[in-house]
């Protein structure tokens, strides 16, 4: 415990986001098996949102578009827009006439694709593997 405290204190507490990461960052202290803390950081939510938005900007800003052009093009009204830039947050709605608006439809193609193969045997036996048409219960 004295570690985790002694690292904790590096970091400055402003708002809940890093209260939430503080919170990753000791459950990985305690499961030994990866220490890694910016595996966590970068995949979480919050930052994935940021990393589409910062994106979305490049893209808006490479075609020489205002916020206002795309805002205009998309079908999304101006403030909405502002605020998923600063935030990152959008309905998927959104998100899909932002992208329709910048020509960039593609990426949406893989975004839940199949899943990968770790082997062989994992191709080998996807015939025996059930397809499931609905979730377990609890």
């Amino acid at each position: 415990m004295e570690i985790w405290t002694s690292k904790i204190s590096l970091y400055i507490i402003k708002d809940f986001v890093s209260l939430q990461v503080l919170i990753y960052y000791h459950l990985i202290m305690e499961n030994e098996s990866n220490n890694n803390i910016l595996s966590v950081i970068d995949n979480y939510p919050d930052r994935i949102m940021l990393s589409i938005a910062g994106r979305v900007k490049e893209r808006r800003l490479e075609k020489n578009f205002t916020q206002n052009d795309l805002s205009l093009r998309s079908g999304i009204p101006l403030p909405t827009y502002r605020r998923f830039e600063q935030t990152g947050e959008i309905s998927l709605r959104g998100l899909v006439m932002i992208s329709f608006a910048l020509n960039s439809t593609d990426d949406f193609s893989t975004l839940f694709d199949k899943k990968g193969y770790n082997s062989i045997d994992e191709i080998i036996n996807i015939d025996n593997i059930k397809k499931r048409k609905r979730g377990g219960r609890k």
